[in-house]
């Protein structure tokens, strides 16, 4: 069990051989931890920022999470881009869980794209600013729904195996998004391993027009945990993003760009947060459909890549 076989793992030594009052309270305190555990061990606890566990809710069981993600720093001008999401989830049974959601960002940008034009990021390209403008802007994105399917446990099993698919729609734009969850615990589950495989098309109006294939992202998400308290684990991860100019991947390559980061998670009974910070690597290459000018020192700084990103995830159990 996630949390409970540590927290059994540092009482007993603590209570055990003591006087009989000191056993009482050890079978007490055994008692609660195991009626607790259905709800510490297999709620959805999101250990990292960007990379996805396939933890689900248990059945019955309700979540309301708050997201907040700043990106910013171009290789030039000024650009910050807040993405927030209200999410809430429901275990419709112990391994598959649905959540409805709604984004809205806020952005400012400054002759921070190719060549010094002021250029937004990817959530308000449906605006086209004049290259010297100011451009400030706050805007609905979308209403998403998401499902996570929980094929094998990691706590009954040798692998936690899970399917995650999201549907997003929103001003001039329909995106599904699509992953392979993987998870291996170690160590009375208090080291977690986690990797997702993506696969998101994305359709766009680009005005005038109908909805268009914009690109492809295939995307790959690693992330390391260690529970080095009770509720407390701090982790690391690596997030490899890369777009595609057509529904395949072995063609019309856009875009290829690395982030690493650390990431602290805080768990209690009925409330978790979860913070990661990740810089852009600079080991992004030229491709075959990549921008004119996007490719900077190593890194990749076209409309949906910057240097930084920082997320915060809070988020209370019912």
């Amino acid at each position: 069990m996630l949390r409970t076989n540590y927290a059994v793992s540092f009482l007993i030594p603590r209570l055990a051989g003591s006087g009989n009052w000191q056993r009482r309270c050890l079978h007490a305190a055994v008692l609660l931890l195991l009626l607790w555990a259905p709800m510490l061990a297999h709620a959805d606890e999101p250990l990292f920022g960007f990379t996805y566990t396939t933890d689900t809710l248990p059945q019955g069981k309700y979540e309301v999470e708050q997201w907040s993600t700043t990106r910013f720093t171009k290789s030039q001008g000024n650009f910050w881009l807040q993405e927030n999401r209200t999410e809430f989830s429901y275990g419709l049974s112990n391994r598959f869980q649905l959540s409805l959601y709604q984004d809205y960002d806020s952005t400012a940008a400054y002759h921070n794209g190719p060549f010094g034009a002021t250029t937004p990021g990817e959530p308000f390209s449906f605006d086209s600013p004049d290259p010297n403008a100011h451009y400030r802007g706050t805007a609905y994105i979308s209403t998403d729904i998401e499902a996570i399917y929980r094929i094998l446990s990691p706590y009954e099993h040798f692998m936690g195996i899970g399917v995650y698919s999201e549907a997003r729609a929103g001003r001039d734009f329909f995106e599904t998004e699509n992953r392979l969850l993987f998870q291996k615990n170690f160590r009375q589950d208090r080291v977690v391993l986690a990797a997702n495989f993506t696969y998101a098309p994305e359709l766009r109006n680009n005005r005038p027009g109908p909805l268009t294939l914009n690109e492809t992202d295939m995307n790959a998400d690693y992330g390391a945990s260690y529970r080095f308290i009770p509720n407390w684990s701090a982790g690391f991860e690596l997030v490899n993003e890369r777009e595609f100019d057509s529904w395949t991947f072995w063609n019309k390559e856009i875009n290829d760009a690395y982030f690493t980061g650390p990431s602290l998670h805080y768990a209690g009974r009925h409330f978790f947060a979860t913070g990661t910070f990740l810089e852009q690597m600079p080991w992004a290459t030229t491709h075959e459909s990549t921008n004119p000018g996007t490719i900077v020192g190593g890194r990749d700084y076209d409309n949906d890549f910057e240097k930084y990103r920082a997320r915060l995830k809070v988020g209370w159990y019912f």
